[in-house]
């Protein structure tokens, strides 16, 4: 949001509180004799071994910095003095103490001793100075070399040196790592042949053993964990890891290692004599399957005394089920019969979370007692319902672009009701925010009153919602993967909207199917999909349009009819995600109005003056074609500091029935979720820039956007970043009134905006509340060549010549409030 104050100033202060903090001397506060601890250096004599790795093993750490570059918390440390804050804190504390005294005497209650003084705070932000200590550095020494020998350098050689300038230590570790020993032979000591079966064939194309590779312990723990899920997908129910063993064997010569993998028997107490014998582990099977809906955990041992056999599983319960058994089987991948498998197990779990209808979800599996050979095993599925009906009052802020405001919803939600695992949500929804005007924004129109500018706009719509665990289809549940966790959603909704310069109302309804390829992939087709939206310009926005002399924008605000469908696919692996990495993308395109145009060619329909066919009267529809892709990549560097970077291209292609695209179909440029050097919907499209009266709304058929930011931790729930925006919107077709305004492939790349800047965010967990100071770098808007006005920010007469009076008054920076990360 751009704040109208003089947010230049604020950027200079905060750059100069960052200089200045960054320029104290780091070691102020180091006593006599002793050194800051400023850099670790590793050395290694061989390519191909992980620094990164050996690095997390050293004891003593640096204070750790922002971007490589300022020791923040460290100075922010230093920038108090312990001595000083002592003082202050005992004279607090004598104080406190006396006013008690009086408290106490009249009868009051007494205030805590538990307080923190200002200076206090600041140093529990900071961090004090990392002091070299020659103990744990001979530490690091040892836990390097054990480190090296996991890896199988066995003759390792690791020592230290340090070098001392001005109180700072930088010490440098120097590691010779001596030949490797690799794998040469692996072999198996297992006296079952059924389990030495198992495990040598699924070695064969499975093992994470490879011979010629370096020994590494990492893998063989690795093994050992893969072995026992192997075994346990295949009924092995009591197999667990501490029956593997390895021995290991370097004595072969010529740095070789030979690996023996032993799996023992399991022993059992005979009951006869309590001696102990060894036997073979057992394979289990599936025998019985039990499933209680409506188990509580409260009550346990409560006897329910209907049973019901649907497809082999046996539904119990009291009175009556509660749910359709059609869709708990669906759900279960457990079969009487099989082998036990724990990914079966796993995968059960995973559907049945899935259906948001139970609290608790229990399977517990107990041997079967009248099983002669005791190779059954019986599944006892416990689910716990979630309450059948609920209100709830929510409260949220709200941000869209530029806008900031407050919400609240009543929800109503009905669990079950109609016994397969629906979810019926009614939310009756309410809002304020505080919205610019059309007219406001490009500065045409001052008229307006002045008291509307603070949560001006009114916003109030009920929403039903019914979500159906499956494919509404008219084909059975069985014809799909049971793998597809399938979900239908009806929405319809009613949203009234009352702005200073106009009242908006939109009438809602979609209907669509989602599942899950994998863990890591979902999609989403919405066959149906229909807004029809009825906008009423106030006399403020009939100024506006008369003022601004443009068609193009005009009929981006009159009512229209979206009837369309749309495809979206998510790729999320974060749940897999490795070394602290994981990657996001979103892809989607939808389309409207073509075949309903084609229908109304067809029947000879008439048209309106602008040649649009009506859905209703007075309504034309839009008809077009979008797509859009959203690309993230996540970097978590160590556990206070990340980055993200972003890339995001929308195109949509205005048809011939509404030659624009809705406004709510549009792109624009700029905001707290954008470009934010500049404020929303200021930004573009291209490199048009209104010189007369900047009387455009910046929307666009087409958007680009490339954003990297870093993120680190400060104190508690205040975080910081620092980021760098890039791109800008463009029309798809030529607009004579906006020149530079539409894409050309030979002129784009010179018309990117691009901005950097600061935030600062403080994460509640539940909220993250946001505020982004960006600054402008370059600015495709400016007429010429000198588009890189950063080299301009201290330049007055640069101003003059090239800014209106309202643009220089807060032209290289823009506040911006968010409500959550921007990506």
């Amino acid at each position: 949001m751009n704040i109208k104050l003089k947010s230049q100033k604020l950027f200079f202060f905060l750059l100069s509180l960052i200089i200045t903090f960054s320029a104290c001397n780091p070691t102020r506060r180091v006593p006599e004799n002793q050194y800051l601890l400023v850099s670790n250096t590793i050395k290694v004599d061989k390519q191909g071994v992980e620094r990164e790795s050996l690095r997390q093993v050293i004891k003593q750490k640096p204070n750790r910095k922002i971007l490589g570059v300022f020791r923040f918390h460290l100075t922010m440390f230093n920038f108090v003095d312990p001595i000083k804050a002592k003082r202050e804190k005992d004279k607090k504390i004598e104080k406190r103490k006396e006013k008690n005294k009086k408290r106490d005497a009249k009868g009051k209650s007494l205030k805590s001793m538990e307080f923190q003084t200002v200076r206090e705070w600041l140093m529990n932000i900071g961090e004090a100075p990392v002091l070299l200590d020659s103990n744990q550095t001979l530490t690091s020494n040892k836990q390097l070399h054990l480190s090296l020998v996991k890896k199988g350098y066995f003759n390792n050689t690791v020592s230290d040196s340090t070098v001392f300038k001005n109180k700072k230590a930088h010490v440098i570790y120097s590691i010779l790592t001596g030949i490797p020993y690799k794998l040469e032979k692996i072999t198996y000591t297992i006296p079952d042949p059924k389990l030495a079966q198992y495990v040598v064939e699924d070695a064969k194309k499975a093992s994470l053993f490879k011979l010629g590779e370096n020994y590494d312990e990492e893998t063989i723990i690795k093994e050992r964990e893969r072995i026992v899920k192997v075994l346990q997908n295949l009924g092995y129910f009591y197999f667990v890891k501490e029956f593997i063993h390895f021995k290991i064997d370097t004595s072969l010569g010529n740095k070789m290692v030979h690996i023996d993998l032993e799996i023992k028997n399991r022993e059992v107490k005979l009951p006869e004599n309590d001696s102990i014998v060894e036997a073979k582990h057992k394979q289990y099977y599936i025998n019985d399957i039990y499933v209680y809906t409506a188990f509580n955990p409260r009550n346990p041992d409560k006897e329910l005394p209907d049973t019901l056999l649907v497809n082999d599983f046996r539904f119990v319960y009291k009175n009556e089920l509660k749910y359709k058994p059609n869709i708990i089987t669906q759900r279960i991948f457990i079969k009487p019969g099989e082998y036990y498998q724990l990914k079966n197990l796993e995968e059960t779990y995973k559907k049945m979370a899935d259906l948001k209808s139970f609290k608790f979800i229990n399977i517990q599996f107990k041997d079967e007692d009248n099983d002669p050979d005791n190779k059954l095993i019986n599944c006892h599925i416990m689910l716990s319902p979630v309450v059948k009906q609920s209100f709830n009052f929510e409260t949220e802020g709200t941000n869209r672009g530029v806008n900031l405001g407050i919400a609240g919803n009543i929800v109503y939600t009905n669990n079950n009701p109609f016994k397969g695992a629906e979810n019926i949500e009614i939310r009756l929804r309410g809002g304020l925010e505080s919205q610019q005007t059309s007219a406001q924004m490009e500065g045409v129109l001052d008229d307006i009153d002045p008291n509307l500018v603070f949560f001006n706009t009114k916003e109030f719509g009920p929403e039903i919602t019914l979500n159906i665990p499956k494919f509404l289809l008219p084909i059975r549940p069985e014809r799909f993967s049971k793998y597809f966790t399938p979900k239908t959603t009806i929405t319809s909704s009613y949203n009234y909207q009352d702005r200073p310069d106009l009242t908006r109302r939109i009438i809602n309804f979609s209907f669509g199917y989602n599942w899950k390829e994998s863990p890591t992939k979902t999609h989403f087709v919405f066959p149906a999909d229909i807004n029809i939206v009825n906008i009423n310009p106030k006399p403020t926005l009939a100024d506006f349009f008369e003022t601004l002399n443009n068609p193009f924008i005009e009929r981006s605000f009159t009512p229209h009819a979206t009837i369309g469908s749309r495809y979206t696919f998510i790729y999320n692996n974060q749940i897999q995600k490795q070394r602290g990495k994981f990657m996001y993308f979103r892809g989607s395109v939808e389309g409207a109005g073509n075949l309903l145009r084609l229908g109304y060619k067809l029947a000879q329909a008439d048209t309106n003056e602008f040649g649009s066919y009506e859905i209703i009267p007075g309504t034309p529809f839009s008809q077009y074609v979008k797509l859009d892709a959203d690309f993230r990549f996540y970097k978590i560097l160590n556990p206070k500091s990340n980055y993200v970077a972003r890339t995001a291209i929308g195109i949509g292609k205005p048809l011939s029935n509404l030659n624009v695209l809705p406004l709510e179909k549009s792109y624009f440029g700029g905001g707290s979720n954008s470009i934010r050097a500049w404020a929303a919907r200021s930004l573009g499209p291209g490199s048009y820039n209104d010189t007369s009266s900047f009387n455009t709304l910046r929307i666009g058929d087409i958007s680009l956007e490339a954003n990297l930011e870093y993120r680190f931790d400060i104190y508690k729930f205040f975080e910081g970043a620092f980021f760098v925006d890039a791109g800008n919107i463009w029309l798809f077709n030529e607009d004579p009134d906006r020149p530079g305004g539409n894409f050309e492939f030979n002129r784009f790349l010179d018309q990117i905006a691009i901005g950097t800047g600061m935030g600062l965010r403080l994460d509640f967990s539940f909220f993250v509340f946001r505020l982004d100071l960006g600054i402008k770098v370059r600015d495709p808007m400016i007429i010429g060549q000198d588009k890189w006005v950063i080299t301009h920010i201290l330049d007055k007469q640069w101003k003059q010549d090239n800014l209106s009076f309202n643009q220089g008054r807060r032209y290289f920076t823009n506040l911006n409030f968010g409500i959550g990360y921007p990506f």
